[in-house]
């Protein structure tokens, strides 16, 4: 850590949450590469994206070019708020294993961006953008936040993602109202013949709906789920998608 107190990588929440990306870590210090290595990584509230760059001339300013080309990519494909982007912005979380940034380290939280749909009542469906916090890629019950453009909490608690038929929500939100059904699914799997994409809903103890999918536009949102918030249809989920940002 920056105060010279040692820790071991496995019990941060970043790399605990990305255990492939711990792996290359173990493969650095196997090499005896410590000297030469550097991690980067986009702020809260951006895509999840890191890159761990090892050996070479300058690995440090490999690591911020690598990780922002790709993190303007994820900006662009997820039809990110366009009032958030300018702060999404990769710098070197850790240099030669010195943590230069640890909050990011033991926050260890992904960001995707969400369009949302909410419905009270009998009133008209108001469109939102939002931004889901969760923890993990993997098929775990995890602890998630949905929070408004303005970053403002809007619900959290429990998401757990599942193969074959829809993961589910606990929690609260709006006010500490409670979520008392919903699901979410992760649709087309191998993004071939259509765009690989979340989507969900909740509804809350007080009859308020929240719709919401990431990776489509509000166009695409309102083409393919002409139901919700009330409800979606259930097709081919699969496994969130693992990412390997290393060299």
């Amino acid at each position: 850590m920056p105060d010279g107190t040692m820790v071991e990588a496995a019990e941060l929440p970043f790399y605990k949450n990305r255990p492939k990306v711990l792996g290359f870590l173990q493969k650095i210090i196997d090499r005896k590469l410590e000297h030469s290595m550097a991690l980067a990584s986009g702020p809260a509230f951006c895509p999840g994206y890191n890159f761990t760059s090892r050996g070479g001339t300058d690995p440090v300013t490999r690591a911020a070019a690598k990780c922002q080309i790709k993190l303007d990519a994820k900006l662009e494909d997820l039809d990110w708020p366009a009032t958030l982007r300018p702060a999404c912005k990769c710098s070197i979380i850790v240099k030669n294993m010195t943590v230069l940034k640890p909050d990011v380290l033991t926050r260890g939280s992904r960001y995707t961006n969400v369009k949302l749909l909410i419905k009270n009542g009998d009133t008209d469906v108001q469109k939102r953008e939002g931004i889901l916090e969760y923890q993990q890629n993997e098929l775990v019950k995890q602890d998630f936040t949905l929070f408004n453009a303005g970053r403002n909490r809007i619900c959290g608690g429990k998401l757990e993602f599942k193969v074959g038929e829809l993961g589910k929500f606990s929690g609260t939100c709006l006010g500490g109202n409670k979520i008392i059904d919903g699901g979410v699914s992760i649709s087309c799997p191998t993004g071939i013949f259509c765009k690989r994409h979340m989507v969900g809903n909740m509804k809350m103890s007080d009859g308020i709906l929240i719709g919401f999918t990431s990776g489509l536009t509000q166009t695409q949102m309102r083409e393919k789920y002409l139901d919700l918030p009330e409800k979606f249809m259930l097709e081919a989920p699969a496994e969130p998608e693992k990412e390997e940002n290393l060299e």
